[in-house]
Order: structure tokens, then sequence, then C-alpha cells
């Protein structure tokens, strides 16, 4: 509650308002808690593995506005989707009816905020390190400004950097050769495959579609 409590207090809110608004939202999220599965029950892949049409999902939580959310997520072409805890979906639609609003927009602009305090000005930069990385995790200090700049820059951008990198260490020539390299394997797994006197015929033919269907990753993308 103290953190929470504390950017709202850098978001401009008074001390009382901000422990009322904190109160809240741990509140909800404890609400959102227990309508989630423990962690034990997350390692069974059948029960976690519930395909619903997109009118079964409308079902489930009838208050989400589903097809025009994934329509703004850039979802197309799609008839089903695979949800690992239904009920917590169900929860969440009765909660959205039943929390007040201003609870709701609480929650999210917490949750906005954090997730961009590492960016923003100094004392939402040290409130957020004190709390995951301090109080959590033990770390004693934050990492030079320059670190955290190269670290955001990996984030984002990483993929560019790296094709700089690979031009100068790791070039295309280089890479040709190790790509052979896996495609002789690929090959001297093809010919054992054929040469199976135990294996029937169907089955190896999963088996070289399944080697087939390997991609192979050498040095970058």
């Amino acid at each position: 509650p103290g953190y929470i409590a504390e950017l709202f207090k850098l978001m401009g809110h008074d001390a009382v308002s901000a422990d009322t608004k904190a109160a809240s939202v741990i509140t909800l999220e404890t609400k959102l808690a227990k309508a989630s599965r423990k962690l034990e029950d997350l390692r069974d892949p059948y029960a976690n593995y519930n395909k619903l049409s997109i009118s079964q999902l409308k079902e489930v939580s009838p208050g989400i506005e589903w097809t025009k959310h994934l329509q703004e997520m850039g979802v197309k072409g799609i008839d089903s989707v695979i949800v690992g805890q239904p009920e917590f979906y169900k929860a969440l639609d009765q909660l959205i009816k039943t929390e007040p609003t201003q609870t709701i927009k609480d929650y999210m602009a917490f949750h906005l905020v954090r997730n961009f305090a590492p960016y923003l000005s100094s004392p939402f930069v040290n409130a957020n390190f004190n709390f995951y990385n301090k109080t959590i995790r033990g770390a004693q200090e934050q990492k030079p400004r320059w670190k955290r700049v190269l670290d955001a820059e990996e984030d984002v951008m990483g993929e560019a950097l790296g094709q700089l990198f690979a031009r100068e260490y790791f070039d295309e020539k280089a890479k040709k050769r190790y790509e052979d390299i896996v495609e002789n394997v690929r090959n001297a797994y093809k010919q054992r495959i054929e040469k199976l006197d135990w294996m029937t015929d169907s089955t190896k033919q999963k088996a070289l579609h399944k080697l087939a269907a390997i991609r192979k990753k050498v040095g970058y993308p």
C-alpha cells in the first residue's frame, strides 16, 4: 500500500486521498488474485488449455467487448482462442460491473504510471527502484544512468543494434558456414530415419515432417 500511495502522491493527490485510493486498489487486486489459480494448479496443461469460440468467450464475460478488443489489438480472422483461466474472466466481468468506477480508474491509472515509472522523473524512478529492486529483490543501489539507458535502448531496438554487431563480428559468410553444418546434421538424421527398421512407414513420414519443420537459428535472425 505504501508504494501505491506514494505513486498517487507523486501524481498530485494529497496524502489522505492517496491512501484511500491505494487501499481501494489493493482491495480490487486482492479480489482479482482470489479469482486466479494457484501456482500448483497452473502445472496441469490440460486444465489450462481451454479452447473457446468467440461466442463462448462472450458468454464467460459478456461485459467485455471481445470482438472490438481483438480488432483493436490487430487480431483478425480467428474464430476461437485459448483461455488459461476462464473463471478469472468471469470474476473480472462481475468486478467491472460491481466495483465503483473511480476504483477501476484508479487501478488503471496506478498501473499505467507504475509501468512507465522507470522512465519518468527522478521521484518516480526512485520510488519504483526502492520498492521493486530494493525491497523485493534486495538491491542496494541503482545502476548508473548510462547503464539504464543502454538497457532501455536494448529493449526497444536491440535487433537493429544486433545487425551492426553481427556485420562486424559474424558476417553472412560465417553464418552460411554454420547453416550448412546444421543442414548436414538434418540430412544425416533424414537418412538415419529412412533406414530405421523398427519404425513404420507412416511414422517415418511424421518424423521426417517434424525434422523438416525444425527451424535453424544460427547466430542471428
